[in-house]
C-alpha cells in the first residue's frame, strides 16, 4: 500500500480486496461516466453559484435525499 500523510490520499493496488465496485456499478442512461461526490454544502453552493447546471435524478443516503447535478466542466460533462 501506498501511505500517505492523509489517509484519503492512499492508494492501496493489491487486486485480491474485499469490495469491488466494479461489480456493484450499474451504469445508467444518460448520465456521464465522470463522477465527483462532494459532501461539504459550501462547496456545492458554490458550484451551483458558478455553472450552470441541471438536475439529472437523486439520490438516497442516511436518509436525506440528494440532487445528481450534471455540469460542463472544461467542455466534459460530469456529475
Amino acid at each position: 500500500m501506498l501511505q500517505k500523510a492523509f489517509p484519503i490520499l492512499e492508494f492501496d493496488d493489491d487486486k485480491n480486496v474485499f469490495i469491488k465496485p466494479y461489480k456493484m456499478i450499474i451504469p445508467m442512461e444518460g448520465i456521464p461516466k465522470t463522477c465527483v461526490l462532494c459532501f461539504f454544502s459550501e462547496a456545492i453552493e458554490k458550484m451551483t453559484k458558478e455553472y450552470s447546471y441541471k438536475i439529472l435524478s437523486n439520490f438516497l443516503s442516511e436518509g436525506i435525499n440528494y440532487p445528481m447535478y450534471e455540469l460542463d466542466y472544461k467542455n466534459k460533462k460530469i456529475v
